[in-house]
């Protein structure tokens, strides 16, 4: 907001130098008409040195500005612009945080069960915002473009069968499954499913383990829930 000096530089309606933001908005557009300010007018203009020469109050929201100027005076300074993210304080908030900014215009939501697990501390951020958007049902696959509006042919790209969507690449698409279960992804080499769960198994406690250093309790009772389970 800017915290008037000799107003020169601040406009009485497009400028936020009061507590009720601008103006313009406050008042409404037919404000400049119904009060008799035109739009262009800086709020110095209206200081005499001494009081504000301002026309009759014809609302209740004119009233409470009204109230407000009587309140200051111009100084000799020129404005300045502070960043308030609260009350009207100008001395509460005099630095910019876009931690603060962002708090202000994210929408808040309740931590959801698979936070820890999509967002972890070491992760990749590709690997981890690709993963979000699976969860979330949220990558562009046909039938979400389709859902955006977009004119696409909804049959999978892979298959040519089935309409394309997360759960059908997963779970249901011919070509998915011959990719994920072609005999060169093993080298070859057969194993039973009884080795590759081992491996699995082996791979989920080595990535347990990683995390011990920077949550010892968390690895402990995760090792102890895999271990049970396994």
């Amino acid at each position: 907001m800017i915290i008037p000096g000799n107003g020169r530089q601040c406009k009485f309606w497009s400028t936020p130098w009061s507590p009720f933001g601008q103006l313009i908005t406050f008042l409404g557009n037919t404000g400049p008409r119904a009060i008799g300010i035109p739009l262009s007018t800086s709020l110095g203009s209206l200081w005499n040195g001494e009081s504000w020469t301002l026309p009759p109050a014809r609302s209740n929201r004119m009233k409470l500005i009204m109230a407000f100027l009587i309140t200051i005076s111009l100084p000799h300074t020129p404005d300045a612009a502070i960043w308030n993210t609260t009350d009207f304080d100008p001395v509460q908030n005099q630095k910019f945080s876009v931690r603060k900014v962002y708090n202000l215009i994210r929408e808040s939501k309740p931590i959801v069960p698979w936070k820890n697990t999509v967002w972890l501390k070491k992760g990749i951020p590709k690997f981890k915002t690709l993963t979000w958007l699976f969860v979330l049902d949220q990558c562009p696959t046909r039938n979400i473009l389709i859902s955006w509006g977009l004119q696409t042919d909804e049959t999978c790209l892979l298959c040519n069968q089935e309409p394309e969507s997360r759960d059908h690449l997963y779970f249901s698409c011919d070509y998915s499954f011959s990719v994920w279960g072609d005999r060169h992804l093993h080298r070859q080499v057969y194993r039973s499913s009884s080795a590759i769960i081992s491996s699995i198994s082996t791979i989920i406690k080595n990535i347990i383990s990683s995390l011990r250093e920077d949550n010892g309790g968390f690895s402990s009772t995760a090792m102890q829930l895999w271990l049970s389970s396994s």
